[in-house]
């Protein structure tokens, strides 16, 4: 073996399954000599105990296939579903290579033949190890999906693509309710209703992002209408069959961009519609040319250099919308709303650069200003003022450290303001 590859190895943990104790004790003490760390067991039950108890350190399995318990497809297969992308050699006899073809399908990368060579069994883990690391530059851990890198390469293959982007709603909120682990189970859960809905005769799926899928159709020359239909029946599914979490029902709702274009423009297409179809409150929608893709982003960029420049420059301002008593005419208090102040001194309304600012990271320093005028007003009228706050602003550690700073140091005028939670 080069030097290379022995450097390879002296980095991994490895997890060794074999129920004959002679040839167990020989491979683990030469497994010892060239691997960083090894989880030995006696059978798949075990394997699968410390595999579920280590699975975060171990970066490759060996098992026989004749165990006890739990023989070693069986526990393979188990892992799999676990973690779809580890890599998995099986030791068998030549007298049951009947079981290769079942180790294939369940994506068990290599496989030795009884008894072990030592040698080759060094050479198969280098192999299996390089191939998985270059498999992992197209491939999604959580999902075992190809990535957001294969549909690039994939895209840029074709001449034409028919594509759907799957976009999960505020998936942020479902990982803040349920945590991270479950919000990957629910991700996971849900890539396979994918794979079980979208057959992979027709089509191949992408995980691109945290909560982002991307269904593309093998044959370009299917109808569009085709595909959204198709899109449509599985949205229809998932709300007929909630994704379960440990026998609890999760609600997903989902936004879908759908775009047909020559060369490697569909994809950007796709994003593009998610846009529109959250503001026209619609769960799929179709892209065509007059969605004027590249206006809208230009537009993006323009707005996101102007609040930059008018967060430092002081161009955003508080209007506050007095709220009249009906029997008295008399102001009972004021709503303070946020709005940006052009060079001429125009007004812009939020509708133009709220949503922009969120996705720039921007939103921040929004609530900052409006609290900060609040106060001020406070001062003057000594009138109630209500600030609209939202959940970004509630989630945000240092939004939230900030405002209840600012509640410490104006405890005198706090009895006058108000926040007002808004719908979203």
């Amino acid at each position: 073996m080069s030097k290379s590859n022995v450097s390879l190895l002296k980095n991994i943990t490895v997890l060794y399954a074999e129920d004959e104790q002679a040839l167990r004790d020989v491979t683990t003490s030469i497994l010892k000599g060239f691997t960083k760390k090894q989880y030995i067991a006696e059978d798949g039950e075990e394997g699968l105990a410390l595999f579920k108890e280590h699975k975060e350190e171990i970066d490759l399995i060996i098992t026989d296939v004749n165990m006890p318990n739990m023989n070693g497809l069986e526990m393979a297969k188990a892992i799999k579903e676990i973690n779809a992308s580890i890599p998995i050699i099986v030791a068998t006899a030549f007298s049951n290579s009947e079981y290769l073809l079942e180790a294939i399908n369940l994506g068990v990368d290599k496989y030795v033949l009884k008894p072990v060579d030592m040698k080759k069994l060094l050479s198969v883990m280098t192999q299996s190890l390089l191939y998985h690391e270059l498999k992992d530059l197209y491939t999604d851990k959580l999902t075992g999906l190809p990535n957001r890198n294969k549909l690039k390469k994939d895209i840029e293959e074709t001449p034409d693509d028919l594509v759907a982007l799957i976009n999960i709603d505020k998936f942020s909120t479902i990982n803040d309710l349920y945590g991270e682990d479950n919000g990957d189970t629910i991700l996971f859960n849900f890539a396979k209703r994918l794979k079980k809905f979208f057959s992979d005769d027709i089509y191949d799926i992408y995980r691109v992002e945290a909560d982002k899928f991307v269904v593309a159709v093998k044959d370009y020359s299917m109808d569009v209408n085709d595909f959204a239909n198709e899109c449509e029946k599985f949205t229809i599914d998932i709300e007929n069959n909630d994704i379960e979490l440990d026998g609890n029902e999760i609600d997903i709702n989902m936004t879908i961009g759908i775009a047909k274009s020559e060369g490697s423009e569909a994809y950007k297409h796709a994003q593009r519609v998610i846009d529109y179809a959250r503001k026209k409150y619609e769960s799929i929608m179709v892209y065509d040319q007059s969605f004027n893709i590249k206006e809208s982003f230009e537009e993006n960029m323009k707005w996101v250099k102007k609040i930059k420049t008018g967060i430092a420059n002081n161009r955003f301002k508080a209007f506050f919308q007095p709220i009249v008593c009906c029997k008295t005419g008399e102001i009972f208090k004021y709503e303070a709303l946020i709005r940006y102040i052009e060079e001429d001194g125009t007004p812009i309304s939020p509708f133009f650069f709220l949503d922009i600012a969120k996705r720039a990271k921007l939103y921040p320093s929004i609530i900052k200003v409006m609290l900060k005028e609040a106060f001020n007003l406070i001062k003057e009228q000594n009138k109630r003022v209500s600030v609209n706050i939202s959940y970004d602003d509630i989630v945000n550690k240092a939004t939230v450290t900030y405002v209840k700073e600012q509640l410490e140091k104006n405890k005198d005028l706090i009895k006058y303001l108000e926040f007002e939670i808004l719908e979203s």
